[in-house]
């Protein structure tokens, strides 16, 4: 409900209340007498027509380097995100389908591993924010090891003074800030 919400606030330019628990509520509520299936053919339907707004947001720069002009981003998700450039924005929101996919995984106790190319590209994007984050908070470096793909990462420029070792998808979990159990 809450990602259908979400394609719809977007859609319809509703975006004062962005990322609140109020957005989350209102969404859920807007969507709450919304069956299964009935509910995917929506979430369908409105992925559909969310993904060209993406698509236009993911564009690279214009001729001035503006990475802010195609889609900008309302102040109200700026509060909440900070400076963030436009075309980083739909990794964003898939990178939160994600992270939802596998809290309903979780209480279905379903496996909460999904597909191994998404979680990749999802760390590489979260991963890409935190060497920012580390960077600006002159944090020591540490090591990420992914033990599942040998991939390593490090989060700072000195010589690490920590290593983590964690699989893909408990890296995508703690980035996205959720515990998988």
């Amino acid at each position: 409900r809450h990602l259908s919400g979400l394609a719809d606030d977007w859609l319809n330019a509703r975006l004062e209340v962005y990322a609140s628990p109020e957005w989350t509520a209102l969404q859920v509520e807007a969507f709450a007498d919304v069956g299964w299936p009935a509910l995917a053919d929506v979430w369908a339907e409105l992925a559909n027509e969310f993904e060209p707004l993406l698509d236009e947001m993911s564009q690279d720069e214009d001729a001035r380097g503006d990475t802010h002009r195609a889609c900008p981003l309302p102040e109200t998700i700026t509060t909440v995100i900070g400076s963030f450039p436009t075309r980083g924005f739909p990794g964003g929101v898939v990178t939160d389908a994600a992270q939802h996919a596998v809290d309903i995984r979780i209480a279905l106790d379903l496996d909460p591993r999904i597909d191994t190319h998404v979680t990749g590209a999802c760390n590489q994007g979260l991963l890409s924010s935190m060497k920012h984050l580390w960077k600006v908070a002159e944090l020591p470096s540490i090591e990420i090891r992914v033990t599942d793909t040998n991939e390593r990462q490090q989060l700072g420029g000195e010589t690490p003074v920590a290593t983590v070792s964690l699989s893909a998808h408990d890296l995508f979990r703690s980035l996205g800030g959720r515990r998988s159990r």
